[in-house]
Formats: C-alpha cells, structure tokens, sequence
C-alpha cells in the first residue's frame, strides 16, 4: 500500500501546499481584567466567546516563540514575535507586525543567542496545544505565568507524561513592587486523561504541524489588548 504521508513529506509539498490552512481557536487569558476567551476564525473574522474558569485542558504538545510588544508611530502596537519553534538550537524568523497592517514583515534570521544579542528585549513563551471542549486549542504562556507552568512541570512523577492527566487551569492575583495588580495562571493537576481520545490528538497534531508552521505572511490570530501593558522592546 502507498505511504502518502511519508511520500509527501520527501517530496517537500508541505513547504508549498495547505500554508496556513489550519487555525485552531486560541484561547486568551487577559492578566490585567482575569478574563478568559475563545478566539476562533470566522469567515468574518476572528470571533470571541467569554470562557469560565477553571478550564480543564490536557496538554498534547509544548512549542516555543520569543516575542515582545511596543508602542509605534502615532501610539499604534507592534508586535514582534519569532516563529514557532520546538528547542533553542532551532532556526529562527522574527516578524514585526504594526496594528492595522495586513502583513507581518520578516526583521531578522538566525540562531537563537544572535537573535538574543540584537533584541534583547524578548521573551520567551510556551505555546500549548490543549485538548478543551473536544478540540485541539492554543494557549500561549508568558511572563510570571510560565513560573507556574514549569513547577507544575517539575512535579509530576519522573516517569508521568505531561498529557495523563487534564489540567484545571485558573488564576491568582498578585501585586508587582510598584503596586500594579495583576493575575497570573495557575496550572492545578487534574483527572486523569481519556488516553483512547488524547492518543488520536496527539497523532491528529503531529499530521497538522507542518501545514501550519509561520510563513512570512502569516498574521496571528490573537490580537494585541490595548489595555495591556506593554514593555519597550529595545533594538540595536
């Protein structure tokens, strides 16, 4: 029987065909309101559907992107953000993208530590892909949030994968030295996974990857909250 899959990936039809044909909702917790929501794309658009917390999700994998945001030119956003990538040794693309634009034009191509070196000022995110309501999701984890995620990482059991069991995932508030309150995700163990459901996602997500790696044009489906507070991005 013919391997289509193993035949397309050699012949390298991923690099050309169905770019971006895949968007999974996105799932947004807004820090400064403690809010969460479903963003999903629409023929109209991107539509956003208020979430009650605490949300169960099982994690199917963990990747990786370096962004950070500033204020432009007549006070508009931009956004600057590095392709999704799985380890630091990996090839990376940082985008700039200026609110209102349609495009993301690409700003650099290189290697982590000269991508560090020149842009001092991004950061790391984790961006999840979540089993939630009988679908694959996204959720990126960022700031103080990324602290609970990798302690909630570090106590699971030596030989515990991190999708066996669901995730019940709320907030807490804190306040910073200068007396900003703000929440943070909470990451709390859950029940045990429905293997037989999570085995096919993760196998459905390993399928999907490849037709939805960032290309040059690709736009991401969250968008900047003006009320969030954003740091300074300094460039050389």
């Amino acid at each position: 029987m013919t391997d289509y899959n193993k035949l397309s990936d050699i012949s390298g039809e991923s690099m050309i065909k169905a770019r971006n044909s895949v968007k999974f909702p996105f799932i947004k917790f807004n820090g400064s309101k403690n809010t969460f929501s479903l963003l999903s794309k629409t023929d109209n658009g991107t539509e956003s559907t208020a979430l009650d917390a605490p949300l169960k999700i099982v994690i199917l994998k963990v990747r990786r992107i370096y962004s950070a945001f500033e204020k432009g030119p007549n006070n508009l956003s931009i956004r600057w953000y590095t392709n999704e990538h799985d380890k630091w040794s990996d090839q990376l693309t940082l985008f700039k993208k200026v609110k209102g634009q349609s495009k993301a034009s690409v700003e650099f191509t290189g290697n982590l530590n000269e991508l560090k070196d020149k842009y001092p000022k991004l950061r790391l995110n984790l961006i999840l892909y979540v089993w939630f309501n009988d679908t694959i999701n996204k959720i990126s984890v960022k700031g103080k949030s990324l602290s609970g995620l990798f302690d909630y990482f570090s106590s699971l059991e030596p030989n515990e994968h991190i999708f066996e069991h669901a995730i019940n995932l709320s907030s807490h508030v804190e306040t910073n030295e200068g007396g900003l309150t703000y929440y943070v995700l909470d990451f709390d163990y859950g029940d045990k996974s429905d293997m037989s459901v999570i085995e096919k996602a993760i196998e459905r997500l390993g399928q999907l990857i490849p037709a939805v790696e960032e290309s040059k044009e690709q736009v991401k489906v969250d968008k900047v909250d003006e009320t969030d507070s954003l740091p300074t991005l300094e460039t050389d």
